[in-house]
């Protein structure tokens, strides 16, 4: 009576686990943002204990931005090289247990 509908019911076939990572576990964006709002805490302290002095600060904020410039690349080229890491041990791991 319900042979037929049980022949109609597919097998449930796990699919095998594969090398790909999908996901980046360096979260690029956040090291970015934390180097911006360091760098933008830098301009602040430096307009405050200026005393007026324009010169001071635009030489300071042209030097901070210098060096957050330096430190965003940084930081991308750090992150790329370490997700790229994370993704040939996963691949690897992976290969493994296949």
């Amino acid at each position: 009576m319900y042979q037929r509908e049980l022949d109609k019911i597919q097998p449930n076939i796990a699919p095998t686990i594969s090398g790909y990572q999908k996901e980046n576990p360096v979260d690029q964006t956040y090291l970015e943002n934390q180097a911006r709002s360091q760098a933008a805490a830098t301009m602040r302290a430096v307009a405050n204990a200026s005393n007026g002095n324009r010169g001071y600060v635009s030489v300071n904020n042209a030097v901070n931005a210098y060096n957050l410039q330096n430190n965003l690349g940084a930081l991308g080229i750090n992150a790329a090289k370490q997700n790229q890491a994370d993704r040939l041990a996963v691949a690897q791991f992976n290969a493994n247990i296949d």
